[in-house]
């Protein structure tokens, strides 16, 4: 399902809502402080800038489901600072003091010009705001950087990264403090300062067990495990080899001949502090708040998106690598994701390519036919989406001088799009022809508020048709 709403996005969050659509995820990047056209909202500062936070935040609030999240990005500019800050307070006041996730800080330019002598504003914020608790953070698939962080040097069959084998507060752990032998250099191994080993002695020989036999015995290292808890220690048994320590060293080294080692392990050529594998997992790591332009992307590469789908220009864009991992993190295939402000489409473009369904806004109309409806045709390939050019605001009940022109738009628009009786359409129609020609009159319009009330009632019924067809992304003809 796709469906691009010519209108304000505020207005028709409101609306959707109102036919209980409930979408996973909200991703707004709102036009101000930007560069695009953005009337009362250029100031970040101003009242019209609050007044807009403060609606789109409580109308997100209103419309997710209780698992569904709000990733509000923030454009870098004069205001950023102030900008982020209310933002914040604001989500505080609606969401609550548990549902601000994180804040992700996207690396938006790969460089900057080598003429700046001051500091580079390279980062975009975005607040991730949950519903509630029953939020998922998914595992994205891993990078390109990530999976280099991942070898075999033994062989293993399954490639793994070198693990910390300690954990934090010693002082709190002091049994998990003690010395191990390495079965290489008979070198006796304790935790760094404050740290403590993450296994205690029956869990880590057991781990041990293919270097060497290994058993307690006491040494006198009472003031070295101080050191490191912080405090005085009671007794505590380092794990030591038996059977001598040549033998020991035999088996060992033949045992890191035969490959695959086993899950702890004294460093790649036996020399070095004991360390545990870590495998590759089938997932990627947990996301960091900081994404990186070399697996996130860049403006640059979304301008080049921008021109490779529609031949347009467009000032800032967001790329397509930011918009991916995003709705990998928020949603599910099933799931539906909703932009406020369409601008050059990406993140329906990017929802349709990933099997979301989506709705998206835009309320500048050059913008829909020069950018946002040609990027979302590429996207679907040649084929438009369901899209409503109508006003997603009710119509007035009193109608202005070029009301009745722009009604009878919005009709057009409608039929082509739903299965209406021609009798109505040209009833409407006539209708719409006598209000306006009695406006030039002054004379008062009886059937005016009856044409108002059918034309919201076909909108209602666009907007129904394509919220409500399920959830499998579509795209239809224009």
């Amino acid at each position: 399902m796709g469906l691009l709403i010519s209108g304000d996005g505020l207005t028709a969050m409101d609306r959707l809502r109102q036919l209980g659509v409930q979408p996973d995820l909200i991703y707004a990047d709102p036009p101000f402080g930007t560069g695009r056209h953005q009337g009362d909202y250029a100031d970040p500062a101003g009242q019209a800038w609050q007044t807009m936070i403060n609606r789109l935040i409580a109308g997100a609030f209103e419309i997710l489901p209780e698992h569904g999240s709000l990733w509000l990005h923030l454009g870098v500019g004069d205001g950023n600072r102030s900008m982020l800050r209310y933002a914040e307070q604001s989500a505080l006041r609606v969401f609550g003091s548990a549902a601000h996730r994180s804040t992700i800080w996207w690396q938006r330019t790969g460089s900057a010009p080598v003429a700046n002598t001051g500091f580079r504003e390279q980062h975009d914020p975005i607040l991730v705001l949950a519903k509630s608790p029953a939020f998922t953070v998914r595992r994205p698939p891993r990078t390109d950087d990530e999976n280099t962080w991942f070898k075999s040097w033994d062989g293993d069959p399954v490639p793994w990264s070198s693990g910390d084998l300690t954990g934090p507060r010693g002082d709190r752990h002091p049994d998990l403090v003690y010395g191990i032998q390495s079965p290489f250099t008979a070198t006796v191994h304790y935790p760094g300062p404050g740290r403590h080993w993450v296994y205690n002695r029956t869990e880590m020989t057991a781990r041990l067990a293919a270097w060497g036999v290994y058993l307690p015995q006491h040494l006198p290292d009472a003031e070295t495990r101080r050191r490191i808890v912080g405090s005085d220690v009671g007794d505590s048994p380092a794990l030591m080899l038996t059977g001598g320590l040549a033998q020991a060293q035999r088996q060992a080294t033949a045992r890191m001949a035969a490959g695959t080692w086993p899950e702890v392990f004294f460093g790649r050529t036996g020399g070095g502090r004991p360390r545990r594998k870590v495998p590759l997992p089938a997932t990627g790591a947990a996301p960091a708040s900081v994404w990186d332009a070399r697996f996130a992307g860049t403006v640059r590469d979304a301008r080049d998106e921008v021109q490779r789908a529609t031949g347009a220009r467009f000032t800032t864009p967001k790329p397509e690598a930011l918009l991916t991992r995003i709705i990998q993190i928020a949603t599910d295939p099933d799931h539906l994701v909703f932009d406020p402000f369409a601008g050059s489409g990406v993140t329906a473009a990017v929802a349709h390519k990933l099997g979301r369904a989506w709705i998206t806004c835009e309320s500048w109309q050059p913008t829909i036919d020069q950018v946002t409806l040609p990027r979302l045709t590429f996207a679907c390939g040649g084929n438009a989406p369901h899209m409503t050019t109508t006003l997603v605001e009710p119509l007035p009940h009193k109608m202005l001088s070029d009301a009745p022109k722009q009604a009878a738009a919005t009709l057009a628009a409608l039929s082509a799009r739903l299965d209406v009786d021609p009798a109505i359409v040209r009833r409407i129609r006539a209708q719409l022809a006598a209000i306006a020609k009695t406006q030039q009159v002054a004379h008062p319009v009886p059937d005016e508020e009856v044409v108002v009330a059918e034309l919201d009632d076909l909108q209602e019924r666009l907007l129904a048709k394509y919220v409500h067809t399920g959830s499998s992304p579509s795209c239809g003809a224009h």
